[in-house]
C-alpha cells in the first residue's frame, strides 16, 4: 500500500496505573501483542460514513488539512503549508471566519505549528515558531502572543484544566537541562515543570499522527510517543501511567535521525500507522513487514489480541463523541464509491479541495 510510505510509527495508551510525581519515575507497563488469525476489512471495523464538503467561498480555500477539531457546532482546520492559519467552518461546510496572520509584523508568526482550543478562556491559542504563542478569540480576534521558551523548540500543544502542554518530540535537545518530551504550562504560559527524557538523537521524521496529544476523558490526556512505541498517560500535570506495546521488529532508534536510511529500510522493521482513543479503548493500526494488523483495547491486562487487515486505512485525525474524522478527495470517492450511499454521494462538490469524511468504529 502506498500509505504505508507515509507513516512511522506510532502507538497507544490507556488504563489507571499510578506513578510518582517526580519526572520519569513512571513504572512501564509492557503490553504483548498476540496475533489471531482474523482477517479484517474496512465494513468490519468501520461504518455510518458520511462526507461533508466545504463551501470556501468568502476566502476558506485552502491547500491542506492538518488538523481538524470540532467544538460547538464549528469545525476548525488547520492549513499547515498553505494559508498557514486556521480556517472556520459552520456545522454544514459553510466558511466562517479565518484565525491567524502569517507574516512578519506584529502579532504575526512565520509558520504554524499546531493549535488548541482554550475551552476555559474562550480563545484559540496558535503555537507558532519558534515556541510562541498567539492568542485569539473564538471569532478570530488578535489577543496577544507570548515566547514561552526560549530554549528548546515546542512542535505541539494541547489545552486542560488547568493549562497546557507541549511537546518536542524528540526534535530539538538529546541531552541536558532543556531535553524533556514533555513541556507543562498554566493558563498564563508559565512554565510548571518539563518530564520525561528524550532520546539520546534527534529525530528529523515529524510523527505521522495528527494528534500526539489528545483529551481521553475529563482531566485526562495521552500523548502518543511515535519512536518508542509509548503511550503516557496524564492526569492535568501528573503521569499517571506509560504503556509500551511490545512489537516483533521495532525500527531501531537511529533510523528516526536519518530520513533516508529510513525511507530504505522501512519495510524491514514494524511500526505504528495510526491510532485514536474511541470511548476509552484504543484503536490502533501497525505495519508487520509487509502486512497491517489492528486491535481495539481497554489496556486492562498485559495481552492486546490482534487481527490482520487489509484494506484502505483511514487517517484517524480526530473524535468526538464517537464520531471519528478524517479527509478525503474526490478522487478517493470517485474510486470508492461502494463505501456510500447514493444520498451522500450526490451531496459532494466538483472542486480540487479536500472533503472531511466522518464514520464510527463498529468493533466491540
Amino acid at each position: 500500500m502506498n500509505l504505508i510510505r507515509y507513516f512511522l510509527i506510532f502507538n497507544i495508551i490507556i488504563s489507571i496505573f499510578a506513578c510518582n510525581n517526580k519526572p520519569n519515575t513512571c513504572d512501564i507497563n509492557k503490553l504483548d501483542l498476540i496475533k489471531s488469525d482474523k482477517v479484517l476489512k474496512l465494513k468490519d471495523v468501520f461504518a455510518d460514513f458520511e462526507i461533508l464538503s466545504l463551501d470556501t467561498n468568502g476566502g476558506g480555500a485552502f491547500q491542506n488539512i492538518n488538523k481538524l477539531v470540532f467544538h460547538d457546532d464549528r469545525y476548525y482546520i488547520m492549513d499547515k503549508t498553505g494559508k498557514r492559519q486556521i480556517l472556520v467552518f459552520d456545522s454544514l461546510g459553510v466558511y466562517q471566519c479565518s484565525i491567524g496572520n502569517p507574516g512578519k509584523g506584529k502579532g504575526e508568526y512565520i509558520n504554524i505549528e499546531d493549535f488548541t482550543i482554550d475551552e476555559q478562556n474562550n480563545r484559540i491559542v496558535i503555537l507558532a515558531y519558534p515556541s510562541t504563542v498567539y492568542t485569539y478569540s473564538l471569532n478570530g480576534k488578535f489577543l496577544f502572543s507570548k515566547k514561552i521558551d526560549e530554549n528548546t523548540m515546542l512542535w505541539d500543544i494541547i489545552n486542560t484544566e488547568e493549562g497546557f502542554i507541549c511537546s518536542t518530540n524528540h526534535m530539538t535537545y538529546t541531552e541536558g537541562e532543556h531535553a524533556y518530551l514533555l513541556y507543562f504550562f498554566d493558563k498564563d504560559f508559565k512554565m510548571q515543570s518539563k518530564q520525561i527524557n528524550v532520546l539520546p538523537v534527534q529525530v528529523a521524521l515529524p510523527p505521522f499522527v495528527s494528534n500526539s496529544l489528545f483529551k481521553t476523558s475529563a482531566n485526562s490526556y495521552f500523548y502518543f510517543d511515535s519512536y518508542t512505541a509509548r503511550a503516557y498517560k496524564i492526569n492535568n500535570s501528573t503521569l499517571g501511567g506509560v504503556y509500551e506495546l511490545q512489537l516483533d521488529n521495532p525500527i531501531p532508534v537511529n533510523l528516526f535521525a536519518d530520513i533516508n536510511g529510513f525511507m530504505d529500510k522501512q519495510m524491514d522493521y514494524d511500526f505504528f500507522m495510526n491510532a485514536i482513543n474511541i470511548e476509552n479503548q484504543l484503536l490502533a493500526f501497525y505495519k508487520e513487514g509487509k502486512q497491517i494488523r489492528g486491535f481495539k483495547s481497554k489496556f486492562d491486562n498485559s495481552l492486546v489480541e490482534t487481527f490482520r487487515y487489509d484494506d484502505w486505512v483511514p487517517q484517524l485525525m480526530y473524535q468526538n463523541n464517537g464520531i471519528i474524522y478524517s479527509t478525503i478527495n474526490n478522487k478517493f470517492i470517485e474510486t470508492n464509491k461502494h463505501i456510500f450511499d447514493t444520498l451522500q454521494l450526490m451531496k459532494v462538490t466538483d472542486d480540487y479541495q479536500d472533503k472531511i469524511l466522518k464514520f464510527r468504529c463498529v468493533l466491540n
